[in-house]
């Protein structure tokens, strides 16, 4: 029995069940397998690229909307087909193709009662005089001829026309007694030059629907097609062969081709199991003689296939010019789903398909997938598994998600190559799929196990972890202390060890580590002991350490147990420190509204400087403090208490852009000029206040995923441009991102700013800044003298006139770029042409 656990615990027979489910899915053609290798081979064929050829002499005669709405519901009259079959054939032609069902009568029902009449009356003359007799024989006649609308559609044909028809020959084993042979007028449409082949052959045919005998005696030629209602409904192949009752019989398509390169029917050949041969053109088939076509998708928003309404045609509004020499299609091309066929460029109706199959067969432009293919596809297969079952549980999970990446990647990019280079299909998505699926079933089997492990491993030592971090303890070692207890189980025992451990840190006045110990406690016994009140207190505590008594540090100091304050304001817990000091959350008790307080100690400075520092501190809330647009932060308040310097703003929701910039990851490009644009607007108003940011970069712009807004940050280094307070020689910002004028310490205005947005640009689209140097003297001497990367060189998919646009907005001097951000923004949308900066729709990258 333990054997048999360990048998069914191995790799190799996970990777077998699987495969054998997707083998046993791909053998009784799943739904879900096949649409998914059709994703892929859809996708190739709208790759490839194509030479119009053929299709230039193939024009669509459509059955559209407009032609039903003016002439009747369908179906019409046979008189009605024949007046613009007639213009067709009259305006030379090379051949008709009519894609419509012709096995039924059309003819009015009046017309019996008029062929009784007329015989009676042959047979009994009633006017003596045997002129009138004639005059009443001819207006009989001529209303029999109007009524017969199916003899009027067949006096357009001819043996020796242009007009081609359908019948519909059902692919399928017929049952009971062998199928009757064909009737004499349609065997003669038979194909005669065919070789047998023993092991392949021609899709047999179950049941046909035949065109009537006044049609077929006259057309030119009868092709098998499928008519309304009939087939899958899937183009993607086409059977160019079908037999019945021993015989074989050419798709219409087939017929028009050939008819297209002058090649009578008989002298088709046909190499059953191999291909077709119409005079020097050859299409090679797969063992059913099946053709894989490849489709036309339009030319510079004009159809691969010219085309004109069945109305226009049958009005003589189109040139009979137009259909010289042309292989015409006429067929039902309406909006009814039920009438369109599935194909890799989308729903198609009768008469395109037929052209794509046409024009694939003339430019001998098809794909094909011979029986070996198969044969490849099971070795593909065969080798994923024993990736999954012997190699893959060899290797260490990073390495082993390389190789699996890799195997993909190589199985995906063959079938595509073979796909658009050598027009050969081979499924290669389900053998990737099973590869992914493996991939992922063993990394989580292995994961769990290891978990597993891990949970046993625990299990047997937690006495010896209980031993280790009392000895630790003794020791005053508390981490150590603390990570082993936090690998015991949760008892009674082990949160008095917690509890005990707690009272240490405060001994350490660690409150924190303190709260996190009684915060543990908590969790698992929410009554214990005074556990809720000693974690009260010693988040008090921490609080009071966060902003209190420091040696020297001129900061206040508060009472533990309340919230520490700052003016009015209650400070709940720290943000995180910049360059100027802290950052704290807070809170406005008067009126409930949360902020961020920045704060700088101005203790920590010399006497000399602290002047100094103390107005370039409140020249930064004077500055912000001015500004008021939806794209700048919002300044509240400012103050100073026992030398805690302290500025009031807008709480930010969000992350700043160095969360999002990493070398190789591409951000959208409309997401990108969605945000810098906003920033550009920033700008452009702080400018007109007279206010220059020094300092823009992604670390000083922030993005709210949820409101898809964007906040600059940081006016910390801003000064009012007033000429009585511009003063040379001072260096602010960040190195990376500052301007030429700014590194050499000469005066700078707004200018300065949107050539540090054009870095910021740069950066955003590329992953990397555009000036790096080794040092500060190289990074300097690139900005100053060295042009930046050619952009599209980095990203080549960008627009190409976002590189005139960068090369503008990183220019040395300050005439030669953007003068203002409005400027800058304008030109930033037209160089690449997005449809809508402003719709805040935006999907934020991850």
């Amino acid at each position: 029995m333990h054997g048999a656990a360990r048998f069914y615990g191995k790799d190799w027979f996970a990777a077998l069940l699987l495969g054998s489910a997707l083998a046993a899915a791909a053998l009784t053609d799943s739904h879900a397998l096949r649409r998914l290798e059709l994703l892929v081979y859809d996708a190739g064929v709208r790759m490839t690229s194509r030479v119009p050829g053929a299709s230039e002499d193939i024009v669509i005669v459509a059955i559209d909307d407009p032609s039903i709405e003016e002439i009747g519901p369908w179906p019409w009259p046979r008189d009605v087909l024949a007046e613009a079959t007639d213009r067709l054939v009259r305006g030379k032609a090379k051949a008709v193709g009519l894609l419509v069902p012709l096995d039924e009568p059309r003819t009015d029902r009046g017309l019996e009662h008029f062929r009784s009449l007329r015989a009676y009356l042959d047979a009994n003359p009633l006017p003596r005089n045997l002129r009138q007799r004639r005059h009443i024989s001819r207006l009989l006649a001529e209303a029999e001829y109007r009524l017969d609308t199916d003899a009027q559609l067949a006096k357009v044909m001819s043996p020796t026309g242009p007009v081609f028809i359908p019948m519909a020959l059902v692919p399928g084993v017929p049952s009971g007694d062998p199928v009757p042979p064909l009737p004499e007028h349609v065997r003669r449409h038979r194909l005669t030059k065919v070789s047998l082949n023993e092991d392949t052959g021609a899709a047999s045919s179950a049941a046909a629907r035949l065109p009537l005998e006044v049609f077929a005696r006259r057309a030119r030629g009868i092709g098998h097609m499928p008519l309304d209602g009939e087939a899958g409904k899937d183009a993607r192949s086409h059977r160019l062969v079908l037999e019945y009752a021993g015989e074989h019989y050419a798709s219409l398509p087939l017929l028009l081709a050939a008819r297209s390169l002058y090649v009578r029917p008989a002298r088709v050949e046909i190499e059953l199991g191999d291909g077709v041969r119409i005079a020097k053109v050859e299409i090679r088939t797969d063992s059913e003689m099946r053709m894989y076509p490849g489709f036309y998708p339009s030319r510079e928003g004009e159809p691969a296939f010219a085309g004109y309404s069945f109305r226009d045609v049958r009005a003589g509004r189109v040139p009979a010019g137009a259909f010289r020499n042309k292989i015409v299609l006429v067929g039902m091309a309406t909006t009814d789903a039920g009438r369109l066929y599935a194909t890799p460029l989308g729903p198609m109706s009768a008469p395109e398909v037929a052209a794509n199959v046409v024009a694939s067969m003339l430019n001998q432009d098809y794909y094909e997938r011979p029986d070996w293919s198969r044969w490849i596809e099971a070795a593909l297969f065969g080798l994923v598994f024993l990736y999954l079952a012997f190699v893959m549980p060899r290797l260490a999970g990073r390495r082993a998600t390389t190789v699996s990446a890799t195997l993909l990647v190589a199985l995906l990019l063959a079938g595509h190559y073979l796909l658009l280079s050598e027009r050969l299909w081979l499924q290669t998505a389900t053998p990737a799929l099973f590869l992914v699926s493996g991939h992922l079933l063993l990394a989580t089997r292995r994961l769990f196990g290891a978990a597993r492990v891990k949970r046993e491993a625990d299990a047997d030592s937690a006495q010896t972890n209980r031993l280790l971090g009392l000895a630790f303890q003794g020791q005053g070692q508390l981490d150590m202390a603390l990570d082993k207890f936090r690998k015991l189980p949760a008892d009674d025992s082990v949160l008095e060890l917690f509890y005990n451990l707690a009272l240490d840190f405060e001994r350490k006045r660690q409150f924190s580590k303190a709260a996190g110990c009684y915060d543990h406690i908590l969790r698992r016994a929410p009554g214990f002991r005074d556990a809720a009140e000693r974690k009260q207190r010693a988040a008090a505590a921490e609080r009071a350490v966060m902003l209190g008594p420091v040696a020297g540090s001129g900061t206040i100091v508060l009472d533990a147990m309340e919230k520490p304050r700052l003016g009015r304001y209650e400070v709940e817990k720290e943000l995180g420190r910049g360059a100027m000091g802290t950052v704290y959350l807070g809170r406005d008790p008067r009126i409930g509204r949360v902020v961020a307080i920045k704060t700088i100690a101005l203790s920590q400075f010399e006497e000399a400087e602290r002047p100094q520092v103390r107005e370039r501190f409140f020249r930064e809330a004077e500055a912000a403090g001015r500004l008021n647009h939806p794209n700048i932060v919002t300044i509240y308040d400012a103050g100073e208490e026992q030398d805690l310097g302290f500025i009031a703003m807008e709480l930010l929701e969000g992350k700043d852009l160095t969360h999002y910039v990493q070398p190789g990851k591409e951000l959208p490009l409309e997401w990108v000029v969605d945000v810098v644009t906003q920033v550009a607007d920033a700008l452009d108003y702080a400018h007109r206040c007279d206010v220059v940011h020094r300092d823009i970069k992604p670390a000083n712009i922030m993005h709210d995923d949820a409101k898809q807004s964007v906040k600059v940050t940081d006016f910390g280094i801003a000064r009012i441009t007033d000429s009585n307070n511009t003063r040379t020689g001072v260096i602010m910002g960040s190195p990376f991102y500052m301007s030429p004028e700014q590194l050499a310490g000469k005066p700078v205005d707004g200018r300065s700013d949107l050539f540090s947005l054009g870095v910021t640009l740069f950066e955003l689209l590329a992953g990397v800044q555009p000036f790096r140097g080794d040092s500060m003297a190289a990074l300097m001497y690139q900005i100053a003298n060295e042009p930046h990367p050619d952009i599209l060189a980095i990203r080549p998919a960008l627009p190409p006139r976002l590189k005139s646009f960068l090369d503008k907005a990183l220019r040395k001097d300050p005439s030669d770029r953007f003068q203002t951000g409005a400027e800058f923004r304008d030109a930033l949308v037209a160089g690449v042409r997005v449809r809508s900066v402003r719709g805040r729709a935006r999907r934020t990258p991850r």
